[in-house]
């Protein structure tokens, strides 16, 4: 993993370099695709030598061997892409450099979200309902704002993960654990 400073370095030179701005979501956009694809050929592999030890009656546990691309996205190009405000292009390289460094525990975020999906809904319901009711009645607000929208959005499973020791810390400090 890159040093703080090394990768902050890294996105100030790219961003130097860049010649014109609409090239580096370009840049990132094709790294993605790189990266996607080389999670793909991982999944594969990995299916195609779980089915072999399957087969063979054999327990089959893969190591994950890092990936310099996914370790780029997450380190290099995903802050690059928040400073430029390209936001769901960060969400997505994270997302992809995650499955690609930690398949696993991506899985098991993925499998809890899915698990709270509903409960989450109905919160994120009750709360979008509840905001609009106060925004509506605010008449400054209503009385300037021609249209309105509130919209929430789920957390990416990066983010989660990524929030997790912050949870854990706060909770102990709180006592609730």
């Amino acid at each position: 993993r890159l040093p703080a400073s090394h990768a902050r370095n890294l996105q100030d030179m790219i961003f130097a370099v860049a010649t014109d701005f609409r090239s580096l979501p370009l840049l990132m956009a094709r790294h993605l695709g790189a990266l996607h694809d080389e999670c793909a050929e991982k999944r594969a592999a990995s299916e195609a030598r779980a089915l072999a030890a399957a087969a063979e009656g054999r327990n089959y546990a893969e190591a994950v061997d890092a990936s310099s691309r996914a370790r780029d996205a997450l380190d290099v190009l995903a802050p690059l892409a928040d400073r430029c405000g390209l936001n769901q292009l960060k969400t997505d390289l994270e997302d992809a450099a995650f499955e690609r460094l930690a398949p696993a525990t991506r899985r098991r975020v993925l499998r809890a979200l899915d698990a709270r999906r509903s409960e989450r809904a109905a919160v994120l319901e009750d709360v979008t309902r509840r905001l609009k009711r106060a925004l509506f009645e605010d008449d400054v607000l209503a009385n300037e704002a021609s249209s309105l929208r509130v919209a929430a959005r789920p957390k990416a499973p990066f983010s989660i993960w990524r929030k997790q020791p912050k949870l854990r810390a706060k909770k102990r400090e709180t006592g609730g654990g």
